[in-house]
């Protein structure tokens, strides 16, 4: 047994589980008198402690691109599990997630989603998943919120880009919300896919230029989802 995994096994993945226990319960605490932007902040803070945990030393690039007053579909590669904290803790933004529509109806846990803003999705088949993109969007458009999305659906196993669903592409149409490119380098040498191992070392989020849906309909979801896809294959670079 490896010094890594040993470390991981009793320091890094108890403090990880543990802390994340502590916020979750103090989240739950505050949630009736919270405001989003104050979660919001909160999750951010669980995205550092994560970070600080793990021993990741990381750079950001690109902030600039984010304009105050505009929301976004922030659209990232996906690579590791320490991705979420990363994204979450940098990005100055209340966001919100696509969640299964299951999840919603687990006592507790539903009640939670909804009062964070995040959004259920059907993934059982096609059409109604289609139909949740469409209620997805008429959430977004309005209440301006801004929305996480990985276009691959899952992580990559080792780190090459998966082909990209149309899903991420296609809310951004139908909420008429720009798409904001991002990149995450270095983090699956974090967490190894499908291994208890935490290593800590640098990584990188770049944030690219976004990529305005204006003029567009859902015909260009083919279009818009390989130039998202060649937005991060870019920054990855």
């Amino acid at each position: 047994m490896s010094f890594v995994l040993i470390r991981s096994l009793l320091i890094s993945i108890p403090a990880s589980l543990g802390w994340t226990a502590v916020l979750v319960t103090f989240s739950f605490a505050i949630l009736p008198f919270a405001t989003r932007t104050q979660q919001a902040a909160l999750f951010r803070y669980w995205g550092r402690c994560m970070l600080w945990i793990c021993r990741v030393r990381y750079r950001v690039t690109g902030l600039e691109h984010i304009a105050d007053g505009q929301n976004y579909i922030f659209a990232s590669n996906h690579m590791s599990l320490i991705d979420t904290p990363l994204l979450v803790s940098q990005i100055p933004h209340a966001l919100c997630f696509l969640a299964k529509k299951e999840l919603f109806s687990v006592p507790f846990m539903g009640w939670y989603l909804r009062r964070q803003g995040h959004i259920p999705i059907e993934r059982s088949e096609p059409k109604a998943t289609l139909r949740s993109m469409a209620d997805a969007a008429r959430v977004i458009e309005p209440e301006r919120r801004s929305l996480l999305a990985f276009p691959e659906g899952t992580r990559s196993a080792d780190g090459a880009m998966l082909p990209f669903k149309e899903g991420t592409a296609m809310l951004a149409l139908r909420s008429r919300t720009p798409l904001l490119p991002m990149a995450v380098v270095g983090t699956e040498r974090i967490m190894v896919a499908k291994s208890l191992e935490i290593r800590g070392g640098a990584v990188e989020l770049r944030l690219g230029a976004p990529i305005p849906v204006e003029g567009l309909d859902v015909k260009s979801r083919t279009d818009l989802t390989e130039r998202l896809r060649q937005a991060i294959e870019g920054l990855r670079a």
